[in-house]
């Protein structure tokens, strides 16, 4: 008798559940990689209730609990949302149904049903997306426009100097696109939670899922909302200031009415390859300021920690 592989095995405890709570992060690699588990519960059989948390928190309040309860999930589903172990804990026990985490976001290990090989000590380069997760997960023939998708929203241009590169212009290439398609359905994706509008993120959902990548780019709606991202990231980045330079270390602050932290981290971190770049970013609309700090060249992961 030969042993359940964990593709095997993870497909197995997805198909016993039945009904499905899907709670994904808001940007790219976590509307992708909800996508690909949308067709995934699908041919399985799965009923899946979807459910974005307020955009920019991190913590349980974030998540319209009372909503999910009202599905009758058997289990939640949290994918690429980088709950801290201890919240995924109190969740599971203010629903009272299994909480499954799939994710690449560096972590705490919780002992059960928990699937983040990065948490468990894998490279990060490994594992550059969730995406990237449920393609080794799931193993993925199809759908891999979605997983070269979410590597891309996930790692922005600093993808151009990293090794991966070759590989993922290779998946699109079997999807008839370009690494410059998927850098470009990567900004419509993103300008919907950049703009606040959670509801544009449910609409992208279902569009990749029925339509992939392509749908995306053909899509005059979100074409409109990029554009619009484009003047407000044009008004921010105008009023940036520079406000440490030490050594290798550069911060800044800025101050918008939209979520546009990464957006602006990862263009700062390209334009200062050489450095470390921390962003303090106050978004009024929400009431939250937010610390991001990239480099290019340091790894940051220990630090950080």
């Amino acid at each position: 008798m030969t042993t359940p592989s964990s593709s095997e095995r993870f497909l197995e405890l997805l198909a016993s559940y039945k009904r499905v709570a899907v709670v994904h992060h808001w940007d790219v690699d976590g509307i992708s990689s909800s996508a690909i588990l949308g067709r995934a519960l699908f041919k399985l059989g799965v009923e899946a209730h979807y459910c974005v948390p307020k955009i920019g928190l991190y913590r349980p309040e974030a998540i319209d609990l009372e909503a999910v309860a009202k599905a009758k999930p058997r289990a939640l589903l949290l994918v690429d949302y980088g709950l801290r172990v201890d919240y995924v804990d109190e969740v599971e026990k203010r629903l009272g149904v299994d909480v499954v985490v799939v994710d690449h976001h560096a972590n705490a290990v919780r002992a059960q049903r928990f699937y983040n090989p990065v948490a468990r000590g894998a490279a990060e380069d490994d594992y550059p997306s969730t995406t990237w997760v449920l393609r080794e997960l799931l193993k993925l023939d199809d759908d891999l426009d979605l997983v070269a998708l979410g590597v891309v929203g996930d790692l922005g241009k600093s993808l151009e100097v990293k090794p991966i590169r070759r590989g993922l212009e290779l998946m699109a290439s079997k999807h008839g696109l370009s690494l410059e398609d998927l850098y470009e359905a990567s900004n419509l994706v993103n300008s919907c939670y950049r703009l606040l509008d959670s509801h544009c993120i449910g609409e992208v959902r279902e569009l990749l899922v029925e339509r992939g990548v392509k749908g995306v780019l053909a899509s005059c709606k979100l074409k409109e909302k990029a554009e619009e991202l484009k003047r407000e990231v044009e008004r921010a980045a105008a009023r940036i200031k520079e406000v440490f330079a030490r050594g290798p270390v550069k911060a800044y602050e800025l101050t918008s009415n939209s979520y546009i932290t990464s957006s602006i981290g990862r263009e700062l971190a390209y334009r200062h390859r050489e450095s470390i770049v921390a962003l303090v970013h106050r978004v009024e609309s929400l009431g939250v300021t937010y610390i991001y700090v990239r480099s290019l060249k340091y790894n940051l992961r220990r630090a950080l920690e």
